[in-house]
């Protein structure tokens, strides 16, 4: 059993990871949200990043449990292009083997030296269960008519639901077309000021 002083925490590796992805991706090219909201409210991913690709951090300390993880699990497998677990050592084993063999694994772990660290146990590859419906789900109903607006549809879609008018996005653009549209977005809303992180809208 690990000794309470080397147990990982969610601030712990929180704080550090997100110190380290701010180092590897600082262009304007690259948003790193915190807090992702999916369009389910219980699927809430810890760390995304969007560049051209969406890649998702899942964190899962030493003393966090992994009862959430199953549904959580589903949920990002719809949208995410890449997905990568953090986990401390105390979960390792138990959660690799309740992942998808495509999902990166990183372990974090405190030293003698009260220092975190991160151990690459597998790289993350691409998702093959990505959804394109589902990351339509992730633009507002705005950006929807936005982008079908420019392609030329535009009549009345104001008054429509958002699912009406994302089904109607679904069929005029093709898969990759669709994701390039949602990925840049995502980076739009997130260097708008105006958008909270996390807070879905219409």
């Amino acid at each position: 059993m690990l000794s309470q002083s080397f147990n990982t925490t969610d601030r712990l590796i929180r704080s550090a990871l997100l110190e380290r992805l701010l180092k590897a991706y600082n262009s304007q090219e690259d948003a790193i949200i915190p807090e992702f909201a999916l369009m389910s409210e219980s699927a809430r991913i810890d760390i995304a990043v969007v560049n051209g690709i969406m890649h998702g951090y899942e964190l899962k300390s030493d003393r966090d449990n992994l009862l959430r993880l199953e549904n959580q699990k589903q949920a990002y497998n719809l949208v995410f292009d890449q997905i990568t677990l953090v986990v401390g050592k105390s979960h390792l084993m138990n959660s690799i083997y309740n992942i998808p063999d495509w999902w990166g694994v990183t372990v974090a772990k405190i030293d003698d030296h009260n220092l975190l660290s991160f151990l690459k146990i597998r790289d993350s590859k691409p998702n093959p269960e990505q959804n394109v419906r589902a990351m339509i789900n992730l633009l507002w109903k705005r950006e929807i008519i936005a982008k079908l607006s420019e392609l030329g549809i535009s009549n009345r879609l104001g008054n429509k639901s958002k699912r009406y008018v994302g089904d109607l996005l679904a069929n005029s653009l093709e898969a990759m077309d669709i994701k390039d549209y949602v990925r840049q977005s995502l980076k739009d809303r997130f260097f708008n000021s105006n958008w909270r992180v996390g807070v879905l809208s219409v």
